[in-house]
């Protein structure tokens, strides 16, 4: 789905045909308005697509109905990113649900302010709108209202001098103000409201095997070549190596230098060996993990992208997991940014190649670095969820978990009202899990929301003969609140 495929579909259709339009296509529709997320490129699409709803006789039930109302939501956010107050206005008489038009009348309302007097008197009606939109949160979570007045403060600080912010800051630190109103309480004091438990269901024994998308993309980027290179001794012998010379000495058991050749062999055979080995076993356990989560309910349908930070991501095996895993979910293209970090740069080219996939969006932010430090956490804004994925490598000797729980502590102090989550695996020793708990020792403000060893099985092929393969597996979770 794109803005013009949309607005040309949408001209030719009946407002009973809108509707099961935006009924059958709910899904596209809302993963184009996530990468559409700050484009001014298609405002004549939008607009063309708001006018069309605007021109159609739609009966009372179905403008109030699931399908126009998130439309128009979808509509006006995406105006309200943009800048264009009339299209935003007009979204917002049209719709319906209390909570999302107490937050864009907030929002509408301070737009008007023209000077500092303004901001000063009018900031107690903006904050009565989002202390009502409280009303009709269900579970508690009022992260979206402070990040809503977290982008008035920003917004009246770069329009009011500052002499004039200053007076605005008072208000904050106004005690009657926060008595009235705990959410600027609650916001003064930097305090998210709950991060919302994962819901980990315990392993139930699925015997797990490659998905039609996974199972193509292992053979094609690594299986293949690997096979035809080792005939006529293939298994017994991979590119000329006994099998046990391969996992002792060319891969090192993950733990050796792929940027350097190995005699014959190109640093990026080395990577190629690597995954032959070990990327479907780490595959499995990380799909495992995130199969029994309810990452895709609480974060995947919403306003705002999943960023997903894949420390020593090697050849992007939990990235790909993820995918296959929104994918099965959703049955569409796949929409989440992903952060992949690690210091060998033929991981690095592997892992931009194993995402290159047609069910992985152009338009999602792909970036790879060799520390995470080179993330810049603006990256981050207006994220539905920051995930920062560990998988096995806290088996490292030389990994800087200062470093990164420490960069981890400064997105939480920027980011107070994004939740955020470690989803953590490594094997299940206690010696190659004792830098993780190092690292926790540093990190803070969290809260282990799960934890477990888990036997995972799998099978490497589809419909395999064979009895599966078995890995034990150690799961953390952490909450950053």
């Amino acid at each position: 789905m794109d803005p013009a495929t949309l607005s040309r579909d949408l001209l030719t259709l009946t407002s009973g045909g809108i509707v099961a339009y935006i009924s059958q296509n709910r899904s596209a529709i809302r993963s184009m308005f996530l990468l559409e997320w700050d484009s001014r490129s298609n405002k004549l699409e939008f607009e063309i697509v708001l006018k069309t709803l605007c021109t159609q006789e739609f009966t009372a039930e179905q403008e109030k109905g699931i399908e126009i109302q998130s439309l128009l939501v979808h509509l006006a956010y995406y105006f309200k990113r943009v800048d264009i107050p009339p299209y935003l206005s007009t979204c917002y008489s049209r719709i319906i649900d209390p909570y999302f038009r107490l937050r864009l009348e907030a929002r509408m309302k301070y737009k008007k302010n023209h000077d500092h007097h303004e901001h000063i008197s009018h900031f107690p009606a903006f904050l009565e709108d989002l202390s009502s939109a409280m009303l009709y949160v269900e579970d508690g979570n009022f992260n979206d209202l402070l990040n809503d007045l977290e982008e008035y403060i920003h917004y009246a600080q770069a329009k009011l001098s500052p002499d004039a912010f200053q007076e605005l800051n008072s208000c904050l630190e106004n005690e009657e103000l926060q008595e009235q109103y705990p959410l600027l309480k609650q916001f003064v004091e930097g305090k998210s409201s709950i991060v919302p438990d994962l819901g980990v269901l315990a392993y139930d024994g699925t015997e797990y095997e490659p998905s039609v998308f996974a199972g193509n993309l292992f053979e094609e980027k690594f299986l293949a070549d690997i096979k035809s290179r080792s005939l006529p001794d293939y298994p017994q012998r991979l590119l000329g190596y006994p099998t046990s010379a391969v996992i002792n000495n060319i891969i090192g058991r993950g733990q050796t230098d792929f940027d350097e050749r190995f005699e014959a062999l190109s640093p990026m055979d080395r990577v190629n060996l690597y995954c032959y080995f070990n990327m479907r076993m780490h595959f499995f356990s990380s799909l495992s993990l995130y199969n029994r989560s309810q990452v895709f309910e609480k974060y995947y349908d919403v306003a705002g992208k999943i960023r997903f930070v894949d420390i020593g991501c090697g050849p992007a095996t939990s990235g790909i997991a993820f995918l296959d895993y929104l994918h099965d979910k959703s049955n569409e293209n796949v929409v989440f940014d992903y952060f992949g970090i690690d210091t060998s740069e033929r991981m690095l080219e592997k892992a931009a190649e194993m995402l290159d996939s047609a069910i992985f969006l152009g338009a999602n932010v792909r970036q790879f670095a060799a520390s995470l430090t080179e993330v810049d956490p603006v990256s981050f804004k207006e994220s539905a969820c920051i995930i920062f994925n560990c998988s096995y490598v806290f088996a490292s000797p030389s990994l800087p978990y200062q470093a990164i729980a420490e960069y981890i502590n400064e997105v939480r102090v920027i980011y107070p009202y994004i939740p955020i989550y470690i989803m953590y695996q490594n094997v299940a020793l206690e010696s190659l899990n004792l830098t993780y708990k190092k690292f926790k020792k540093i990190l803070n403000n969290h809260e282990v929301e799960w934890k477990h060893i888990e036997k995972i099985r799998y099978h490497n092929q589809r419909n395999s003969f064979y009895g599966p393969k078995e890995r034990e597996v150690y799961y953390e979770i952490l909450k950053i609140s």
